[in-house]
């Protein structure tokens, strides 16, 4: 009993558009679901909703800096669940969301959940099978795939997927670039989960025409026993940095030919 008749499977939304939703958590500059909730944030705007909101913490510099109210949210003080009543409330992959859903249920008009990773947590788990969660967002099929598996026979699971979007005014192309070296970059926390065993072995195998150089943020002790693969070239401290920062240089290159068959 309880039990869906079939398995559910996602739908793209076909209800009309949503005037208000609060956001339960904050964008910011660094991190994947931060940044794609930035750029969402933007996307709803342009669709003509109010987005408010609500943190789950305090508000720092980083997050200020971000100026959402000069971009016209609205919003609410941290924390201040009773604030939200009446709204959709929406939160990417944030645990105090999920820690915080029986309050925040009783007054948000519904409640939605977006996990950007590649796993369910158990507190998703535990949440949904409460049910104080009403819809789960995907951004792509394969993410509803690995994500899903564990949700997908509760009762009461109702996912959705929708595009991301991507706000390439803040990412003009610039054609006048130092044209040396190939440089690129990894910016992730400081977490073992973050970095995969083969990390440095993708970034020794990039081929380049020149001499690449490469900056990895949150690389530690932890980081460098992870990972099972040694780069020929040793990495290097950033100068100015205690740790967290390492530098690349590597000699692999591939030729101009090469170079005009494959995509940047």
């Amino acid at each position: 009993m309880g039990q869906p008749q079939h398995k559910a499977e996602p739908r793209r939304g076909d209800q009309p558009p949503i005037g208000e939703l609060c956001v339960i958590g904050h964008p910011s500059r660094l991190g994947g679901a931060d940044t794609e909730l930035d750029h969402q944030i933007h996307c709803w705007q342009a669709m003509g909703a109010i987005v408010h909101v609500c943190h789950t913490g305090p508000l720092d510099d980083n997050l200020r800096s971000m100026n959402l109210e000069q971009r016209g949210c609205v919003y609410h003080e941290p924390r201040d669940w009773a604030s939200v009543k009446g709204l959709h409330c929406i939160s990417f992959c944030n645990g105090e969301y999920l820690k915080n859903l029986p309050e925040i249920k009783r007054y948000a008009r519904s409640t939605s959940w977006v996990n950007c990773m590649t796993w369910s947590f158990d507190l998703e788990i535990e949440m949904h099978a409460k049910g104080l969660i009403d819809f789960h967002l995907y951004q792509i099929p394969h993410g509803y795939a690995r994500v899903g598996g564990s949700l997908r026979d509760l009762a009461n699971y109702r996912p959705l997927l929708f595009e991301p979007y991507f706000h390439a005014d803040e990412f003009p192309f610039r054609e006048s670039r130092p044209r040396d070296k190939f440089r690129f970059g990894r910016i992730s926390r400081s977490d073992p989960d973050k970095f995969g065993r083969r990390q440095l072995w993708i970034y020794e195998t990039m081929t380049a025409p020149v001499l690449k150089e490469g900056l990895i943020l949150g690389w530690d002790h932890r980081i460098e026993a992870n990972a099972r693969h040694r780069c020929q070239e040793p990495f290097l401290p950033f100068l100015g940095r205690p740790c967290g920062r390492r530098v690349l240089s590597s000699r692999s290159r591939r030729t101009i030919r090469s170079r005009h068959d494959s995509s940047p």
